[in-house]
């Protein structure tokens, strides 16, 4: 499991990181987002990696559905 893993789960128990992540719609600033809020939870996440994640997330659902 590495760091952006680890802060998933961490998100995923916490309300208000949640909350702080769901407020940004723009695909480019949330992944910045990620980033700069999981770097103050001493995770160690890039930007590259983010990006790279949520493209395949979004691959994946593209495929699901068409």
């Amino acid at each position: 499991m590495d760091d952006l893993d680890r802060f998933r789960l961490r998100v995923l128990g916490d309300a208000d990181l949640r909350r702080r992540l769901q407020e940004e719609a723009d695909p480019t600033r949330f992944a910045v987002r990620v980033v700069a809020l999981a770097h103050v939870e001493g995770y160690d996440v890039d930007l590259g990696t983010v990006r790279a994640e949520l493209d395949d997330a979004r691959h994946r659902w593209l495929a699901r559905w068409i």
